[in-house]
């Protein structure tokens, strides 16, 4: 049995690396003026926490079954680990426009055919914001793109929607879910190339990451309840 990693997924996954620590790199860059939490509802912030908590208990697992050698199994947690990782990530307005941002980028350097159309998902995500009037920046270039694409001006287009993924404001809560996302994808890359000094250093600053947003929107959810308290029981 050929227990090699196809070298085309290592290659796969080197490149969604690559593009997952950039990503984290411009956040951290870009976000001196946090959204409040007040963003993501109560519920979002509970999936959030809780989700967290289960990142955290494959994260224990494949470094468990690093020590056993057993990178196969290594993987197979990270990997599930990563997949409910992605699911938070749905959480954050701020990544899903970015998401939507890189896919119409993506589709305009692919050569594809240009439409109006291909910038509709990320004014959905904008209208579909709890304070759309955060991403008003945003919005305004995307529609300088939109009039860029009609004119058949795509390279200009596209410096545009460059621009607008640099005025994406975010949470607290985003930079440490997009670090821990590119650590497990990085993770997962060592251990495809049997690296499992590295995979368990990586999964290590993982865990760290996971403990900091999932601490960040447990307070965000208790300052949240405290609000609420504090309406409910009215004027002295």
């Amino acid at each position: 049995m050929n227990t090699k990693a196809p070298r085309s997924l290592v290659c796969a996954l080197s490149i969604l690396l690559s593009t997952l620590v950039s990503a984290a790199s411009a956040i951290e860059e870009e976000a001196t003026d946090f959204l409040s939490l007040d963003t993501l509802s109560t519920e979002q912030l509970d999936f959030v926490s809780k989700s967290g908590a289960e990142i955290v208990a494959q994260v224990e697992k494949a470094r468990a079954e690093l020590e056993k050698l057993n990178w196969m199994a290594a993987r197979w947690n990270t990997a599930k680990a990563r997949s409910i990782l992605a699911d938070v990530r749905e959480k954050s307005p701020s990544l899903r426009i970015q998401d939507r941002i890189a896919a119409a980028l993506k589709f305009l350097k692919g050569g594809g055919e240009p439409k109006a159309e291909t910038l509709l998902p990320i004014y959905a995500e904008i209208d579909a914001a709890k304070d759309v009037e955060a991403f008003a920046d945003v919005r305004a270039r995307v529609d300088q793109a939109r009039t860029r694409i009609a004119a058949g001006q795509l390279d200009e287009a596209a410096d545009i929607l460059v621009e607008a993924s640099s005025v994406v404001r975010y949470t607290e809560i985003d930079l440490p879910i997009e670090e821990t996302y590119s650590r497990l994808t990085r993770a997962m890359v060592q251990l495809d190339r049997r690296d499992m000094a590295s995979a368990r250093q990586t999964l290590r600053e993982a865990g760290e990451q996971i403990q900091t947003f999932t601490t960040v929107a447990m307070s965000g959810m208790a300052e949240t309840e405290d609000e609420t308290s504090a309406v409910s029981a009215g004027p002295e």
